[in-house]
């Protein structure tokens, strides 16, 4: 399938991105310099106006979904320019800038841009962020903050979601949409996702140690369920930490858990019969098939929060929520809403069945010494009166 796609990606870019008339180089001949043909003059402010258009042309074209067999692939592209001689005279020089400009675009959300000269800073500042990275995570500054999730059931917490946290010392507390790509990027997220697999079982063990029952969650790239040693890494966490697999679950995208590889398959069957648990994390968001769905051994299925947002006056949102639930008991598998922010939004959750929601309504994420106490807190007033502790969380606030 990767293949196939890939393929199908290389021949729509080159009927888009190659003219004949452009000349170029190659990355693998650093000694070649490139230069300006016979007759033609230096880039001009117009020449690098007709390539910016050219390339936004090609990142439009590039974005229009892949079609591969029944299912609709969709590309995300970020093009980074530097024209001889004005950003480089060399063809390390103009990869160097081209790749600065295609990290400014990615950044900011362009999906093309030309090199104006402030890339150096920027090449320098992701340089360093590998680094760094390693540093903080050996240092202590990455940290798990849990956000819990409550059972529409019972009306209990009944489990939480390990969210990673970069606390910077120069940068400030770095935001994962910011780190996580650049490591997928760099192949230092095995190293993340090893240090928050653990540092959740070791949490997991210690929320059992304090008397409550409840199952942790972290989240795994789709890059790490290709890793071959992916499931003996986890085996060896697990004896580590002493922890009951049963009280681990893995969150991963749908993308990564409908994988054709068969390396990603071995893996998901692996942490299976571990006794870890899987969850499809984004549910909705990605192609994942009901024949899939079954073949797979996931347990759970996660509700985006772009879904559920809304979803007691969006009929289109409301329709696909009640399509999941209704999946998601069929198949026998547990059905968790992500961004609650409402009470309407809970209660419309509740009647339609789903078995536990997540959000800003119950709680932020929390730092893991305020874990216990705040669910003891709450198990306590349910104890105390279980019509008013759900009154309480259904009031109008």
């Amino acid at each position: 399938f990767q293949v196939n796609a890939t393929r199908l990606f290389c021949c729509r870019f080159s009927r888009y991105a190659c003219p004949p008339s452009a000349t170029g180089y190659s990355s693998a001949r650093p000694s070649t310099r490139p230069s300006a043909p016979e007759g033609r003059s230096e880039p001009s402010s117009s020449t690098t106006r007709s390539v910016a258009a050219r390339t936004r042309c090609t990142g439009k074209s590039m974005k229009t979904p892949l079609r591969h067999g029944d299912q609709l692939i969709d590309i995300g592209i970020s093009i980074g320019i530097a024209l001889y001689p004005d950003h480089g005279e060399d063809d390390v020089a103009l990869l160097r800038h081209a790749d600065s400009a295609m990290y400014r675009a990615k950044r900011t959300g362009s999906g093309e841009r030309v090199f104006d000269g402030e890339g150096g800073e920027v090449q320098r500042s992701y340089l360093s962020l590998l680094g760094e990275m390693r540093a903080s995570l050996e240092g202590g500054q990455f940290e798990l903050d849990y956000q819990p999730k409550l059972s529409l059931r019972t009306g209990l917490i009944a489990g939480i979601e390990g969210l990673v946290r970069w606390n910077h010392p120069v940068r400030g507390r770095v935001p994962p949409n910011e780190f996580i790509p650049f490591a997928e990027q760099t192949g230092f997220m095995r190293e993340v996702t090893r240090w928050v697999v653990e540092r959740g079982a070791v949490f997991s063990r210690a929320l059992t140690e304090a008397g409550l029952n409840l199952e942790v969650s972290v989240n795994v790239s789709a890059l790490d369920i290709q890793n071959p040693d992916f499931a003996r890494e986890l085996l060896d966490v697990l004896r580590r930490s002493a922890t009951d697999p049963k009280r681990l679950c893995l969150e991963i995208t749908e993308s990564g858990v409908v994988s054709e590889s068969e390396v990603a398959i071995r893996n998901l069957r692996a942490i299976s019969r571990l006794g870890v648990r899987l969850s499809v994390d984004d549910f909705g968001t990605g192609y994942a098939t009901l024949k899939q769905l079954q073949q797979l051994p996931v347990d759970e299925l996660k509700i985006d929060r772009s879904f559920v947002s809304g979803i007691q006056r969006n009929r289109g949102n409301l329709t696909i929520v009640r399509s999941t639930i209704g999946l998601g008991k069929q198949l026998g598998l547990k059905v968790v809403a992500e961004g609650v922010e409402t009470v309407e939004e809970l209660r419309c959750l509740a009647r339609l069945g789903c078995d536990e929601v997540q959000g800003y309504y119950l709680s932020k994420p929390m730092a893991e010494s305020d874990v216990v106490g705040w669910v003891e807190m709450r198990h306590a007033l349910y104890a105390s009166s279980r019509e008013s502790y759900f009154a309480m969380l259904t009031e109008r606030r």
